[in-house]
């Protein structure tokens, strides 16, 4: 039932914005382990407290695989259009033993932005428990902004181009080599 949270916002311009999928990564505690374990995802409008809003969706189920970057897929689940505001992901464990969320090393955390719910202690910030790093977890959304357009080029005419003349190198004669005097 622990739970971990992350909280994701655009900038202004950006709004209205679907999301997409989210990519985590989480680890079993040994190297190359692959352990497989279930967690249920949920989605929630985010109020910019400890605890998270209301349900977006109805949380569903996926299986996680320890030492990759896991991709879940949020297009099928009737996310709404997020037009103002922050939203919150969260996994949910279901196993003890887990794989378990891991955390960037970079001995930096996001003040507020990372959560935790921990059965005996409810809903804290990550920073309440001593997390020095981010959750590894990523949210991709499809913004308002459209993409670049291409800029045409200009191209040349028809016709064949004239040859450039290129100068012929000029040479460069070495030093020559002036013995040094004999004293006597």
């Amino acid at each position: 039932g622990e739970m971990l949270g992350s909280r994701f916002l655009v900038e202004p311009d950006e709004y209205p914005f679907e999301l997409q999928s989210i990519e985590v990564l989480v680890g079993d505690g040994t190297s190359g382990g692959t352990t497989q374990g279930t967690f249920i995802v949920h989605v929630w409008e985010d109020t910019g407290g400890e605890e998270p809003g209301p349900e977006l969706v109805t949380p569903f189920s996926v299986v996680l695989t320890a030492g990759y970057f896991n991709v879940i897929d949020l297009q099928s689940y009737n996310v709404p259009e997020i037009t103002s505001g922050a939203v919150r992901v969260g996994l949910e464990f279901t196993q003890n033993p887990p794989p378990s969320f891991l955390t960037d090393y970079d001995g930096f955390i996001t003040q507020h932005a990372n959560t935790l719910f921990s059965v005996n202690f409810g809903w804290h910030y990550a920073e309440f428990y001593g997390l020095t790093g981010d959750w590894i977890l990523r949210l991709n959304v499809d913004t308002a902004i459209d993409p670049p357009t291409a800029t045409p080029t200009q191209t040349q005419g028809p016709g064949t181009p004239q040859p450039t003349w290129t100068p012929a190198p000029t040479y460069s004669p070495y030093p020559t080599f002036t013995p040094a005097p004999t004293y006597t």
